[in-house]
């Protein structure tokens, strides 16, 4: 989007500040009800894989026991071993493929479990309704981590039991949270959350409370329809994703700004550019002022992405 050759991923991190009782967690069963019911068919479907590749494992290492010890006995005092190596190595080559596991949601999550879910599949979303779980974990300690992921920056990491991994990922984060847990947690990792970027990266809303002024309907049929289109267009994405997922196809649309776009753009940041320098209006949010562009692109791709156009 900025003129070089390098396209940047939709990924956005939302952040909603809410009481409790303001139905944080209502919305979010509402809204993830499609994510869940996929989640629940794709576990079902690798408890059923995982099932097979035991038994075929445990047939195979028979069979490889078996192999190893007619080569070692064809081997024992130099003699001609050939013929037995050949059938073990063929064998070995042969070991069933233990099925990966389809994890895109994660609530609460270290960042081993979080890297160890990217490296199986490198699409996943971070929702917490409750978000007092990343607020007070580990994950939030990481925050190169997450500023790599938000711009699909290619991860090198070293794991005892993996070795070196590499990581080229997206990930979306919702997370829900009371304002005086959001403020404590700035009071102790502020500083650190700002300067490094992580928080400017967030979209935040600070909703008004409605509590004592809500008339409760039972009647939710023009909800209902709403909700039954949204949730059409959200399975057909999931479908997709699982298409993805077993026959590791990586197609992606890339939106190119228009001539128009990008003359907005660059009158726009520069604009922004102008206001936080010293002593102007917006010095004390330089950081999220910087990212305004990004966000400003990535949720005008996903409009184009919903629209009847789409994106060629």
């Amino acid at each position: 989007p900025f003129g070089n050759k390098k396209s940047e991923p939709c990924s956005l991190y939302f952040l909603v500040l809410a009481k409790s009782g303001e139905g944080k967690s209502p919305v979010r069963e509402c809204i993830m009800e499609p994510f869940e019911n996929f989640a629940a068919e794709m576990h079902a479907e690798y408890e059923a894989l995982f099932d097979v590749y035991k038994k075929d494992h445990a047939i195979w290492s028979s069979k490889e026991k078996a192999l190893n010890r007619n080569f070692q006995k064809a081997a024992k005092h130099g003699g001609d071993s050939d013929v037995e190596e050949l059938l073990l190595r063929e064998h070995q080559a042969a070991e069933p493929t233990k099925p990966r596991v389809f994890e895109m949601f994660y609530e609460d999550a270290t960042p081993e479990g979080i890297i160890q879910g990217l490296k199986e599949y490198p699409y996943a979303g971070v929702f917490a309704d409750e978000a007092i779980t990343f607020f007070t974990g580990h994950l939030k300690n990481n925050l190169g981590l997450l500023n790599k992921i938000w711009k699909n920056e290619p991860l090198s990491l070293s794991r005892k039991k993996d070795g070196n991994i590499r990581l080229n990922a997206y990930l979306t984060f919702l997370l829900m949270v009371q304002p005086e847990i959001f403020d404590e947690y700035l009071e102790k990792h502020g500083k650190r959350a700002v300067s490094s970027g992580f928080l400017a990266r967030f979209l935040f809303t600070h909703t008004a409370s409605t509590i004592g002024q809500r008339k409760i309907n039972l009647h939710q049929e023009k909800s209902k329809s709403a909700f039954d289109s949204l949730f059409r267009g959200f399975n057909s994405i999931l479908q997709e994703q699982k298409k993805r997922f077993y026959e590791g196809s990586d197609i992606k649309k890339t939106l190119a700004l228009s001539d128009n776009a990008k003359r907005l753009f660059e009158d726009k940041i520069s604009h922004y550019q102008s206001l936080i320098g010293e002593d102007q209006p917006l010095e004390h949010i330089a950081e999220f002022v910087s990212k305004a562009g990004s966000h400003a692109i990535r949720i005008a791709a996903l409009f184009s992405f919903s629209s009847k156009e789409g994106i060629p």
